[in-house]
Formats: structure tokens, sequence, C-alpha cells
């Protein structure tokens, strides 16, 4: 399960929850093996009956009709279409960690969009019964800042892809997502958590893969609570908090997994649709965080303050 959405996959998936809704029926998503699968430029793979592509950028083309096909030397070659669809020529074996690294990150942002969702570039967990969002750019500790307050007691709802869901007439959701965390290994440590998995990453160090029991994982979605825009301090000092409303809140682009990707697959209208809806919950604050982790506790109380 991923989002609400029933998985049916040819990879091993084992990041993912099980099914918990009824037997029966067509898959939300189907993740197909298909070793033919080759680029755009190649003319092969099926391309050619797709209509004209577009680079957008190494290894990366969109369809005419807003699919996505991506290639990471090394690691596989992924193609997403209709919402619905995944397939994966992979280079690795099967249950390579890695390939799952881009399946669940880039792919899964692109699979969003085609389906009418918004990918959020969060982490977040569950806090009284609602999502509290840790959003910003990588390396801003959204994952360990969720690792964190799971340790005091929260519930894991997604780690760096968040899904925001306009569609429900109860206002916006946040859809879970799977139960892992990806750590650095010194963050790991730091927080006294031992990694299952050490995938190789493309940053200066390799990612954790950790995976989450299911009574510490929600598979709710959940009205938003907070969504707190991550920042950091070179500087020693309390931690900063801003409140984000109107126009403020709707410049917080960044927050938008994929954002250039989304805008050009025609999804800008929905991208300006849910900054409106973040914006008017009022939900939204930036925190600019110390570098110090001795300064964990302190973040960790202004985060379950502001969470009310």
């Amino acid at each position: 399960m991923l989002f609400g959405w029933r998985v049916r996959s040819a990879l091993p998936l084992p990041d993912l929850a099980d099914w918990v809704g009824v037997d029966g029926g067509a898959a939300g998503l189907q993740i197909l093996i298909d070793r033919t699968l080759a680029s755009p430029s190649d003319r092969t793979g099926g391309w050619s009956a797709l209509g004209p592509t577009t680079e957008q950028g190494p290894g990366a083309y969109l369809g005419a009709e807003g699919q996505l096909f991506l290639r990471i030397p090394g690691v596989a070659s992924y193609l997403v279409e209709g919402g619905s669809r995944m397939t994966v020529n992979p280079e690795l074996p099967e249950d390579a960690p890695e390939l799952r690294t881009f399946l669940l990150g880039s792919c899964l942002a692109a699979l969003c969009f085609q389906r009418g969702v918004v990918p959020l570039h969060a982490s977040g967990v569950e806090i009284g019964g609602g999502a509290v969002l840790m959003a910003g750019d990588s390396g801003l500790g959204k994952s360990s800042l969720a690792a964190a307050l799971m340790q005091q007691g929260a519930r894991l709802l997604s780690d760096d892809l968040c899904v925001l869901d306009l569609r429900e007439p109860e206002g916006p959701l946040i859809r879970p997502a799977f139960p892992r965390l990806r750590l650095c290994d010194d963050t790991a440590r730091a927080l006294g958590i031992r990694g299952a998995e050490a995938v190789p990453g493309r940053g200066p160090q390799d990612k954790h893969h950790i995976p989450v029991s299911a009574e510490a994982f929600t598979v709710q979605p959940l009205p938003l609570r907070l969504l707190a825009v991550l920042g950091r301090s070179a500087s020693p000092g309390p931690v900063r908090v801003t409140r984000l409303s109107g126009v403020l809140a709707m410049r917080q682009r960044h927050v938008i997994h994929r954002l250039e990707l989304g805008e050009a697959m025609g999804c800008g209208p929905l991208i300006f649709k849910s900054l409106a809806a973040l914006a008017a919950t009022e939900k939204m604050v930036e925190l600019i965080r110390p570098d110090d982790l001795e300064e964990l506790p302190a973040l960790l109380r202004t985060i379950r303050s502001l969470a009310g």
C-alpha cells in the first residue's frame, strides 16, 4: 500500500506497508519489469508511439501525455505513465535498494502529479491526531526530526515525500507513504538508531534505510496540524519561528517536491491551488534552527508546542 493506493509490483518492495483495504479489484498502481525499456532518444521501447518528447535534464524526458522517462546510469531506467503504472528496466539486481530510492523518489513524485495530487518535500509524523510536517531542501534535517519525534512517541506518516490531497470534502489531507526512514550514518548513530541497509547515495554520505514497525506507522490520512518550513543558521541561539500566511506562505514553492518537473508536466495550476490551500490553513511556519545537535531537545519542544 502506498498513499492509500493498492500496489501490485514485479519488483520487491519491502518498504511498503501491507494492503489493509478490501480485497479484489484492480490495483491503484502497477510496477512492471521490462528489460527492453530504452531511452526516448533511441526511439525504441515503444516510445515512437507516444509522440514527441522533451528533455528535462540528463537522462530525463517527458512524453506528449505527461509520461516521464528517467535513466539513472548503473541503476535502472524508469517509465512513469497514466498515474497508474511504472515500468522498470533494472541494471542492478531486482532487490537492490538503490532501485527503490529513485522509484519511490522522483518517479513517485511524477506519478503523484499525473494523479492530480501534489508531492511535498517533507517528512511527517502524527501528533495529536494530525499531520506535523517538516519541509524544506535536502540536508535540513527533515528525516532526523521525524526520527527524533518518533522516539518521543509520534508515529511516522511519511519520510521525505508526503502527498497533499485536496480532493476530500473535509479539507486538505496528508496521505501516509511507507514505514521507512532514510538517515545518514552520523545522524542514525547520534540518535542511537541502527540502520538495516546502507544505500550508496549521490551526496557526500550514504543513507541507511531504517524499517519502521507497524505500531510506529499510521496508515490513515490525516488533516494538517503544522507545516514547518525548515531553515538553518550557522550562528548559535534559540530557534527562530516566523508565522507564514498570505503571500508569504504562497512563496514557499520549494516545499513542492520536484517543483520544476510538476510545472513542466502542466501542473502549474494544481501547484498554485495547493499552495493557496496550505496558506489558507494558517498552519505554516518558518523554523530557523541552529546547526548544533545539542539544541535538538529545544527544537523538538518548539515543534510540539507549535503543533498544539
